[in-house]
């Protein structure tokens, strides 16, 4: 789990992903999505407070049906439930996931604005390490899925 299959879940082939950065940082992912190839990104981090997928969905599935057959509403099986229930859970997490994909599926960048960012870096690049240099490695890296 994480944005690459909150991206599926909304619709989008993932053509690849990547991170930039190292505890936090910037995502990316080259989309095909309504006939559009495209570059979408985002921002994670480490923990609940600094990264929108964790804080959304945190680590465990919402429900779980044990080996027995049984159905759990969380990992630590104290609460037993109907097997409506735990369909009616996973139904609810798996549209949280697609609106949490589409929300980033909105604003895509195209070929073009890709470009346009490479060529502000190029006329403003300082040659010193900054997080500007992390979102061109980005570029770069997104530039060659485009056609």
């Amino acid at each position: 789990m994480g944005y690459a299959s909150a991206l599926r879940a909304a619709g989008a082939d993932v053509i690849d992903f990547k991170e930039i950065g190292s505890y936090q940082g910037t995502w990316g992912a080259i989309v095909d999505f309504q006939g559009q190839r495209s570059l979408v990104t985002g921002y994670y981090g480490s923990c609940s407070v600094c990264d929108a997928y964790q804080a959304q969905f945190g680590y465990d599935s919402p429900a779980i049906q044990d080996e027995d057959g049984k159905y759990y509403s969380n990992w630590y099986k104290d609460q037993e439930i109907t097997k409506e229930e735990y369909d009616a859970i996973l139904e609810k997490a798996r549209q949280e996931l697609i609106d949490f994909g589409m929300s980033y599926l909105r604003y895509p960048m195209t070929k073009d604005d890709v470009v346009k960012r490479i060529e502000y870096y190029d006329k403003n690049d300082t040659g010193e390490w900054s997080f500007d240099s992390e979102e061109r490695e980005l570029y770069d890296w997104a530039i060659t899925f485009f056609n």
